[in-house]
């Protein structure tokens, strides 16, 4: 799949509605379009994936390359899905968990309340 781009430069502050801002005019994927990257201590590192609903959108969106989110210019990759599950385990991460046959209905906040009373957080479950 890669229906996906990366971003790099982010500030820190960063909200997924100020990605899906920046890429207004883009079709972005309405179920889970943006994904940011967190370092070994569950903060933002600056980088995210947002995902399109077209490999042919998320090419259009390497436009964006360079251009502006506040006061910090982005740069902006293509991805493919094997990055973006690589690249969103935290920094520093030892471990993670690839679950097959979990029923389409099921959310973040099941996917964490199965893994009670691990530690989990639900920033850090990826459901593709």
């Amino acid at each position: 799949d890669k229906s996906f781009v990366r971003l790099r430069g982010l500030p820190f502050s960063a909200t997924e509605q100020d990605v899906v801002n920046f890429f207004a005019g883009y079709a972005l994927d309405p179920s889970e379009p943006v994904h940011f990257q967190l370092n070994a201590e569950g903060r933002p590192s600056g980088c995210c994936f947002a995902k399109f609903i077209s490999e042919q959108e998320a090419t259009r969106a390497l436009q964006k390359n360079r251009h502006y989110l506040g006061s910090r210019y982005v740069e902006v990759f293509p991805a493919t899905l094997d990055e973006v599950v690589t690249k969103l385990q935290p920094v520093g991460a030892t471990s993670w968990v690839r679950m097959r046959g979990i029923p389409f209905s099921a959310t973040k906040g099941d996917i964490k309340q199965f893994f009670e009373p691990l530690p989990t957080r639900e920033s850090g479950i990826f459901i593709v």
